[in-house]
């Protein structure tokens, strides 16, 4: 190819063809085999590959012509592991999308519109996306956000979430602190609450601020206001 985009170290296969037949290829910037050169490099950068075909005709005079291919070493990086948006109150994650060489572009996408979709759907150099959750994932981790730069793909999984699980753990020892009048006071125990999905994780930081009433003998008591989870 005359250009190609690859993982950092991962290696492309560069051909050369010259004219007429029974010349001789000179590479420069990587090691060739006649027509054939291999390139990999683990630095993302903007690379140039030079290839020269010399022929000599029937009195021995030698004609060189050269050519040379432009290969993209790109690297693209998430800054989480995994993303878990939330319905059925629209749930957002947030994910930070990082494309080296700083000046190449990749397309966002998610491998189901109908559970999850991602905006904005291309980034340059690095940006934070969006993942909205559509409708709750069936299996844990059944969709992927993927970032694609020409042939080169990676991809972290996604999972549409909503709370199912509750769990309240009291402390054992409790305090009494002094009521609003004079004679009032009121017995306290600070309650763990821990809220999970239908998968059994912790809900992630798509839930923050989530709200849980805890209701004591069909009277509302108390609120507990989950955010930073």
């Amino acid at each position: 190819p005359t250009s190609a985009a690859v993982g950092a170290g991962q290696s492309v296969t560069l051909t050369a063809k010259g004219k007429p037949d029974g010349g001789t290829y000179s590479w420069e910037g990587v090691t060739g085999a006649g027509a054939t050169a291999t390139f990999t490099s683990d630095k993302a950068d903007h690379y140039e590959i030079k290839v020269s075909y010399t022929k000599a005709d029937t009195k021995g005079n030698k004609t060189t012509a050269s050519d040379t291919a432009k290969v993209d070493v790109v690297r693209v990086t998430f800054d989480k592991t995994e993303v878990r948006p939330g319905v059925p109150d629209n749930r957002s994650s947030k994910v930070t999308v990082t494309v080296e060489p700083a000046d190449m572009t990749a397309s966002i996408s998610t491998s189901s519109g109908e559970v999850a979709d991602v905006s904005p759907q291309a980034v340059t150099g690095a940006q934070e996306v969006t993942v909205d959750g559509k409708k709750k994932s069936t299996n844990d981790q059944d969709t992927t956000l993927i970032a694609t730069v020409d042939s080169y793909s990676v991809s972290i999984p996604v999972t549409v979430t909503e709370p199912t699980n509750y769990t309240f753990a009291a402390r054992t020892s409790g305090r009494y602190e002094k009521g609003p009048g004079p004679t009032d006071i009121h017995a306290v125990a600070d309650t763990t609450i821990t809220v999970k999905d239908q998968f059994g994780t912790i809900l992630s930081d798509a839930w923050n601020e989530l709200v849980i009433v805890e209701e004591i003998n069909d009277d509302v008591r108390g609120r507990k206001d989950l955010g930073g989870l």
